[in-house]
């Protein structure tokens, strides 16, 4: 007998309940069951409390809700050389590149932040805008890349308001590649919108779980936090 299956047994005898005539097989399952259910709900509690749903994919349009937030901010209060701010435009657009005379760099440099800022807000719920920016509504785009085993050919299409991506034998990285060739996109930027496409598309998920997409978005999105 367990001791929380004694400790019922003594209080049942003391109270009256049952006396030591009572005590069969039966009435000593059941009252060591007791302990059996603490035990199952004491392990399914730890269980739950230490579980490890893996990496979050809408963590990346978290992360444009966070910079556009510091960008609003430090606009609002006219720090337009904000030290964070710009580390944030950085790792998502890449190098802001000026070579205009001296006297205009303050002036290109904010009008470069409005033009990021307005991309933040268009795609801080999701990143569908940005594909239709990729692609073009109605339109579709082929994207072609050299890869060491050959040539691979990628589709993107926008149809009836819906993305639709067809990345035939590529693998995730080479997709991202392929996007980054065909495209004004950053590496940052293709990666965080292939990342969010595999959040709305079982279809897309599918398609490239066979490539290394899980892995690469974990990693992403690991960097997005640092």
């Amino acid at each position: 007998m367990t001791a929380k299956g004694l400790a019922i047994a003594l209080e049942g005898i003391e109270t009256g309940k049952f006396t030591t005539l009572d005590f069969n097989d039966a009435l000593l399952a059941a009252i060591n069951s007791a302990d059996d259910l603490d035990g199952v709900v004491s392990q399914l509690i730890d269980d739950l409390n230490n579980f490890d749903a893996g990496f979050d994919e809408n963590d990346i349009t978290g992360f444009i809700g966070t910079v556009l937030d510091n960008a609003t901010e430090n606009i609002e209060k006219g720090a337009w050389g904000n030290n964070v701010m710009g580390n944030y435009m950085r790792k998502i657009f890449g190098d802001f590149e000026y070579t205009g005379p001296k006297e205009g760099y303050g002036e290109a440099y904010k009008k470069w932040i409005n033009k990021n800022v307005a991309w933040l807000k268009a795609n801080k719920d999701n990143m569908f805008s940005a594909w239709d920016d990729f692609v073009g509504k109605g339109n579709e785009k082929t994207l072609e890349l050299i890869t060491d085993s050959g040539k691979k050919t990628a589709k993107v299409l926008e149809k009836n308001g819906e993305i639709i991506v067809e990345a035939g034998t590529m693998t995730t990285d080479e997709l991202v590649q392929a996007m980054v060739n065909n495209s004004k996109l950053t590496e940052t930027q293709a990666k965080m919108m292939v990342g969010d496409f595999k959040n709305y598309s079982a279809d897309f998920a599918y398609e490239m779980s066979q490539n290394d997409l899980p892995n690469s978005v974990k990693a992403w999105a690991n960097a997005l936090g640092d």
